[in-house]
C-alpha cells in the first residue's frame, strides 16, 4: 500500500509542477521529472518554425482538450504542452506573439538602418 502512494505521489509531482508560461518575448517550459530532476528550457518567438496541435479521441474532442506542438529551427527539442485546454487558442496566441516579434524586429531593423540610407 505504501508503494501505491508513493507512486501516486511521484505522478502527482510530475503533473503539478510542470508548467509552461508564455510572455511577450518567449515560451518558458518547466519540467519536473522527479522530486529533486527540475529541467527549464524557453524558447524565443523568432526561432519558431512551426505549431501544430493533436486533439486524439472522443472525450478530448468533445472537451476540447489537446497538445499542442512548437518546433523550432535548430536541434533544440519540440516544445510540447500535454493536455492543455483549447489548444487552437494556444496555438493562435502562440502564432501571434510571433508575428508581433518579427514586426517589431524588422521596425528596429528599419530604424538602425535608416540613417546610414539617409547618409548621416
Amino acid at each position: 500500500m505504501i508503494i501505491l502512494w508513493i507512486y501516486s505521489f511521484i505522478i502527482w509531482i510530475d503533473f503539478y509542477f510542470d508548467v509552461w508560461i508564455i510572455t511577450n518575448e518567449r515560451i518558458v517550459n518547466i519540467e519536473q521529472k522527479a522530486l529533486f530532476i527540475r529541467t527549464i528550457s524557453e524558447l524565443k518567438f523568432d526561432k519558431i518554425q512551426d505549431v501544430s496541435i493533436e486533439i486524439f479521441g472522443l472525450i478530448p474532442t468533445i472537451l476540447n482538450f489537446g497538445d499542442v506542438h512548437v518546433q523550432t529551427a535548430g536541434n533544440t527539442e519540440r516544445f510540447l504542452f500535454h493536455k492543455v485546454p483549447d489548444p487552437q487558442k494556444i496555438k493562435g496566441l502562440i502564432m501571434n506573439m510571433q508575428t508581433m516579434t518579427m514586426r517589431k524586429d524588422e521596425a528596429e531593423a528599419i530604424h538602425r538602418i535608416s540613417p546610414l540610407l539617409r547618409g548621416k
